[in-house]
C-alpha cells in the first residue's frame, strides 16, 4: 500500500515535502496531494518512487484545470484588453518595443500582431515561459494529466478557466502593467543572472521546501503588487481548491496536483484541509536527480 511508503513519522516537516497523504477518521480511503511546478525542466520529472506508487493507487487525477477542456474561442476574449485600451498605452512605447524585440528573439514573432491587445498579466506569462528550459514537450501539470488519461483515470479540474481568469482580472490593469514592466526589466539581465535566478527557484522546488516556495511567490514588490497577487492568485484560489478537493476525495481515491506555492502557509491548502478535520502526512519522495 502506498500509504506505508516512506512516510515521515513524528513531527511534520512541512517545508520539506511535495507529496502528502490525505486521510480522515471516518474513512480508510487515502488520497494524495502533490505540489507541481509549471516548467518543462527534465529534473522535475525525475520523481522519487513514492510519487508514482501513490499515483497508481488512485482512481482519479485532479489538477488546477483540465487542459483538454480549454476552449480557445471562449478563452480568447478573456485575454484581451477592454475596447479602447492598448498594452502600449499602459506600459509606454519603450517597454512595448522591448516586448516585441524579445518575442522575435524567441521566435515568437507571431504574437507581435496581437500583443498590443492582450492584458499585461497574460504577457507576463508569455514572456516568462519563453525564458524557461524546454527539455520536455509538456509542463509538469500537463504531463500528469496525460499520464492519468493513459492509465484510464478520471481527470477533473479544481477550477474552471473562467474562475482563474476572474482571479487575474481582480488585479487592476495598472498594477498588472507595473508587474509587466518589472518582468521586462528582469529580461535585460545577463543570461548568467537569469540562469542563476531560475536555478535558485528550481533548487527550492527540488529540495521540496514548500514554505520557501510560498515565500518566493509572496515576495514583496513595489506598489503593493505582492498583496494583490497573494490575495487573488493565491489565497482566494487556495480556499476554492481546498473545498473542491474535499468534495472529490470523499467519493474516490484522488491524486491532486497543484502548484507547490499553494500548499504551505496558514491559508495554504494543507492547513485548510487540516482545519476541516483531515489528516495530512508528508511522504518521502526525493527526486532522483537535482
Amino acid at each position: 500500500m502506498c500509504c506505508t511508503v516512506g512516510i515521515v513519522c513524528g513531527q511534520e516537516q512541512i517545508s520539506k515535502s511535495l507529496l502528502w497523504e490525505i486521510s480522515n477518521a471516518h474513512t480508510n480511503q487515502k488520497s494524495y496531494l502533490y505540489g507541481t511546478i509549471h516548467v518543462q525542466d527534465q529534473r522535475v520529472f525525475a520523481f522519487g518512487d513514492s510519487v508514482m506508487i501513490c499515483f497508481e493507487h488512485c482512481q482519479q487525477y485532479a489538477g488546477e484545470i483540465v487542459v483538454d477542456n480549454i476552449d480557445a474561442k471562449t478563452l480568447a476574449p478573456q485575454l484581451l484588453l477592454p475596447k479602447g485600451q492598448s498594452l502600449k498605452g499602459l506600459i509606454g512605447k519603450s517597454y512595448f518595443k522591448k516586448i516585441k524585440i524579445h518575442l522575435r528573439q524567441h521566435r515568437m514573432g507571431r504574437y507581435g500582431l496581437v500583443v498590443n491587445k492582450i492584458k499585461p498579466f497574460m504577457v507576463i506569462a508569455l514572456l516568462s515561459q519563453a525564458n524557461l528550459p524546454k527539455e520536455n514537450s509538456l509542463i509538469l501539470d500537463d504531463y500528469l494529466q496525460q499520464l492519468a488519461r493513459k492509465k484510464k483515470m478520471q481527470v477533473v479540474g479544481l477550477e474552471s478557466v473562467a474562475e482563474q481568469m476572474d482571479a487575474v482580472n481582480k488585479i487592476p490593469l495598472e498594477k498588472q502593467a507595473t508587474m509587466l514592466k518589472l518582468t521586462i526589466d528582469s529580461l535585460s539581465n545577463t543570461k548568467q543572472d537569469k540562469d542563476k535566478g531560475y536555478e535558485e527557484m528550481l533548487k527550492i522546488y527540488l529540495d521540496q521546501d514548500i514554505e520557501q516556495l510560498q515565500a518566493f511567490a509572496e515576495s514583496d514588490d513595489d506598489d503593493g503588487l505582492s498583496t494583490e497577487f497573494v490575495n487573488h492568485i493565491l489565497l482566494e484560489r487556495n480556499n476554492r481548491m481546498a473545498e473542491r478537493v474535499i468534495g472529490l476525495i470523499q467519493s474516490k481515491k484522488t491524486f491532486v496536483g497543484v502548484g507547490a506555492a499553494h500548499l504551505a502557509g496558514k491559508e495554504g491548502i494543507i492547513a485548510l484541509l487540516k482545519s476541516k478535520g483531515y489528516t495530512l502526512r508528508p511522504i518521502t519522495a526525493a527526486f532522483l536527480t537535482k
